[in-house]
C-alpha cells in the first residue's frame, strides 16, 4: 500500500477532488488523532486555553518557524506579540467556558424537567390503576357488548392492576401477542386473585420505575395526598 504514495503512484497522482473523495478519518478511534492530542495537552496543561492550543498545533503543521526565519523582520516579531497580547486578553476563553458553563445547566435543567415528567407519568399511572375496577368474573373479560367490551388498552389495565396487587405470575403485556392471549391471561390472575383476594388488598407493584412499598391503598388515599408523601418519594 505503501508505494501507491510513491513518486508516480495512484496517491501521487490524484487530482485535489480525488483525494477530498477519498478522505477518511486519520485513526479508527475518535479518541486519538487531534481530540487525543488536545486531552493529553489539556491534562499536563489545565490553563491553557483552546486558542492557544490551536495555534501551538498550526505552528508545528505549517513550518511557522522557518517561515518566520526566512522572512519576518522586528518589527513582524512585535506585531505578532501584540495580535497575541490582544487576543489574549479579548475574553475569549473566559467568554466560550461561560458558554460551556451556561449550556451544562441548560441540559441538567432539561434532564430534570424530563426527571419530574416521567415520576408524574408514574403517579399518573399509578393512581389510574389504584382507582380502577377490576373485573370480578370471567364474563367480563369476554364480554362482547360494544360498550362492555374491553379493549386491548383495557385489558393492558386489568392485567398492570393485578400485577400491581401482587398477583403472580402475570408477564409483562407484551408477552401477550394477541387478545385472546391477554384475554387468557386475565382470566388466569382474576381466578388467583380470587382465591385469596385478602392476601392481594395492600399494593406492592413493580409497574413503576421505583419499588412500591406494601401499603393498603385506597381511593380515599389520594384525598389526603397518601401517593405523593409515599409514592413520588419511595425509591
Amino acid at each position: 500500500f505503501s508505494s501507491e504514495f510513491a513518486p508516480g503512484g495512484l496517491i501521487d497522482e490524484a487530482s485535489a477532488s480525488e483525494r477530498q473523495l477519498a478522505w477518511m478519518p486519520a485513526t479508527n478511534d475518535a479518541n486519538e488523532g487531534s481530540l487525543g492530542q488536545y486531552r493529553v495537552k489539556m491534562r499536563n496543561t489545565p490553563t491553557l486555553t483552546l486558542h492557544q492550543f490551536n495555534a501551538a498545533v498550526m505552528y508545528n503543521q505549517n513550518n511557522t518557524q522557518d517561515f518566520m526565519d526566512a522572512l519576518f523582520e522586528p518589527p513582524d516579531h512585535l506585531y505578532i506579540v501584540r495580535l497575541a497580547r490582544k487576543e489574549d486578553a479579548s475574553g475569549i476563553e473566559r467568554k466560550r467556558k461561560a458558554e460551556l458553563a451556561d449550556f451544562r445547566i441548560r441540559l441538567a435543567t432539561m434532564r430534570k424537567e424530563k426527571e419530574i415528567a416521567k415520576r408524574q407519568k408514574e403517579i399518573d399511572d399509578l393512581r389510574i390503576l389504584v382507582t380502577l375496577r377490576l373485573v370480578s368474573t370471567v364474563a367480563e373479560i369476554y364480554n362482547t357488548a360494544r360498550d362492555l367490551n374491553l379493549t386491548v388498552k383495557k385489558l393492558h389495565l386489568q392485567l398492570d392492576a393485578f400485577r400491581l396487587r401482587g398477583v403472580p405470575d402475570i408477564k409483562a403485556n407484551s408477552n401477550y401477542a394477541r387478545k385472546a392471549d391477554k384475554q387468557a391471561a386475565l382470566e388466569v390472575a382474576l381466578r388467583k386473585f380470587q382465591l385469596n383476594p385478602e392476601k392481594y388488598a395492600a399494593f406492592k407493584g413493580h409497574c413503576c420505575a421505583w419499588q412500591y412499598e406494601s401499603y393498603p391503598w385506597s381511593e380515599a388515599s389520594f384525598g389526603n395526598g397518601l401517593l405523593a408523601d409515599h409514592g413520588a418519594g419511595s425509591r
